[in-house]
């Protein structure tokens, strides 16, 4: 909902690799990229059936690749991560057949999604309601931090509070808290979320 694993890559690329195991282990292949498709083989379950979608991000070795497309069960249309803005796609070199990966971060990203919401005063539940938003790319932003916050909040449930995982969670519950209070939810025709007082959430 509004941000994509794409987003959180543009924020912390480090997340794929260090903090994989936070996210869900959505497809494990062996993936050979040949002008922008990467044709994947010996998989576990297919593209279609691991949900695989646009904006999704595969890691191939140790090459992180934005997901832009699927063709179908065995096949991606793949891109280098851009500078945020840039509307030009990186070409990507050929890349020889290797252990690949898809992990998402998509239950990170609907808990911070409905936490926005249901403090700007919208019911997440409400699709009707959901699909009246207008301002969605602005959102984006918002739900990815709050999303990058559960991720190193979880990965360090059971560390000390002053360790870095931890500094860095609450350095982005702290931007989450201060971004869904300055970025409103704006509806189609103008109207803004009802905006309801709540306490900063520990995540």
């Amino acid at each position: 909902m509004f941000a994509t694993d794409t987003d959180l890559l543009f924020l912390e690329p480090a997340i794929f690799k260090d903090l994989a195991y936070i996210g869900r282990l959505a497809m494990s292949c062996t993936a050979e990229v040949q002008d922008g498709f990467a044709s994947l083989t010996d998989f576990d379950v297919t593209a279609e059936d691991a949900g695989i979608v646009p904006g999704d991000v595969v890691r191939i070795g140790g090459i992180l690749l934005e997901v832009v497309a699927v063709n179908g069960p065995a096949q991606l249309v793949v891109r280098a991560p851009r500078v945020r803005g840039d509307t030009l796609a990186t070409a990507i070199s050929a890349i020889a057949s290797m252990s690949a990966q898809v992990v998402t971060f998509r239950a990170q990203r609907m808990i911070a999604a409905r936490r926005m919401l249901h403090h700007a005063g919208v019911d997440p539940d409400d699709a009707a309601v959901v699909a009246r938003i207008a301002n969605t790319k602005a959102l984006a932003d918002v739900v990815a931090v709050g999303a990058l916050a559960i991720v190193y909040r979880t990965a360090g449930a059971l560390l000390a509070e002053d360790v870095p995982v931890n500094q860095r969670a609450r350095e982005y519950q702290r931007l989450f808290d201060v971004l869904r209070e300055r970025v409103p939810v704006r509806f189609v025709g103008g109207e803004e979320g009802r905006s309801v007082p709540s306490r900063p959430t520990r995540v």
